[in-house]
């Protein structure tokens, strides 16, 4: 599974899949994995491919009905689809390499606010090419209510680490 990027299979075969098919039910069970992964002695290789390929996607997330995400946010403002993996990306893994992780979370997150989670189309005026145009998208109240638990995610994420 780790040699064949097998999260980047099922991570693309999301990407391309029917929406309907991506759930609450689907998202609490890899989470649910991820933290097998995170139990695990030696499970960050294939936690971080998890993160990196299907929970931080934004091509796969960014069709799903906010339901899918949001009631797990109003059930604990402290914990949201990306916050709860603050933990999972950690790896259990302790010094630099965690670091380094968390630099790449903050900016694949920023990416993902610039380019999938924004709440005015940006081509106009700034001309940054949307992404996440090929489907039905989250209303711009959900949107909004995304983006602050993102930025809420990110700032406990670099809190921590600086």
């Amino acid at each position: 599974m780790l040699g064949g990027k097998g999260f980047l299979v099922i991570g693309y075969l999301l990407e391309k899949a029917s929406r309907v098919h991506i759930t609450r039910a689907v998202l609490e069970q890899f989470l649910s994995f991820a933290k097998y992964l995170d139990g695990l002695t030696h499970g960050a290789p294939l936690l971080k491919q998890l993160c990196d390929h299907i929970l931080f996607n934004a091509a796969i997330w960014i069709h799903t009905p906010a339901k899918s995400s949001l009631p797990t946010v109003e059930e604990d403002p402290q914990e949201n689809r990306r916050e709860g993996l603050l933990r999972e990306t950690d790896g259990g893994t302790q010094g630099e390499g965690v670091t380094i992780r968390r630099v790449g979370t903050v900016l694949q997150l920023m990416h993902t606010l610039k380019y999938y989670y924004w709440a005015i189309n940006p081509l106009d005026s700034s001309g940054i090419s949307p992404k996440g145009l090929n489907g039905p998208r989250p209303s711009q109240k959900e949107v909004i209510s995304l983006r602050a638990f993102m930025l809420l995610f990110l700032k406990q994420l670099i809190l921590k680490v600086w």
